[in-house]
Order: C-alpha cells, then sequence, then structure tokens
C-alpha cells in the first residue's frame, strides 16, 4: 500500500461519475484508490502507467536471476562450454547453430 494514498469516493454511482474518475486519473500523473463506503480499496491506473509498472517489474526478474546466475557460480556451480551447449541444441533440436 502507498504512503500517498489518494482515495476517490464521491458516493455517487460509478456510470454517473466515469468522467470525473477519468479526469482525475489523467491529472494525478499516478494510480489512484478506489474505494465503497471507505472498503474494499482498488487501485486504477492509467495505461502508460500499467505498461511502465509491468516493464519494471519484467526488468526486476531480469536483474534477480542474473544475480542467481552470478551466485550459483560463485558458490562453485558448474558451468557448460559453447561445445557443450551446441551439440546439446543439435541433439534435442536436430538443429544446427
Amino acid at each position: 500500500m502507498r504512503d500517498d494514498d489518494e482515495s476517490f469516493n464521491s458516493g455517487a454511482p460509478a456510470s454517473a461519475n466515469m468522467v470525473g474518475l477519468l479526469r482525475k486519473l489523467k491529472s494525478a500523473g499516478k494510480p489512484i484508490t478506489l474505494s465503497i463506503n471507505g472498503q474494499g480499496k482498488l487501485e486504477v491506473a492509467d495505461d502508460e502507467s500499467f505498461r511502465l509498472a509491468l516493464a519494471l517489474i519484467d526488468r526486476l526478474e531480469t536483474i534477480e536471476g542474473i544475480k542467481e546466475g552470478v551466485r550459483f557460480f560463485e558458490e562453485g556451480g558448474k558451468g557448460f562450454t559453447w561445445e557443450q551447449i551446441h551439440e546439446e541444441i543439435q541433439r534435442k533440436y536436430g538443429t544446427p547453430i
């Protein structure tokens, strides 16, 4: 949960206040929190912010995978030579590289 929570709870039916919600979302430049009677919070983000968040998650997962590989080798893990990888790919897929 974010510390800078900004709630949007107009008390009006959602369909009646959709234009106001979209304007607030666009002007906020960050996700906003929706709630019904102060309960059931929901974070809503514009498309650009959502895509950025997905890209950042992907990047963090990639970095973590690289760190895990480095730890493996630092702890004495055995890697493979290019020749071993090449032979395995040819054996498994019957495809020259």
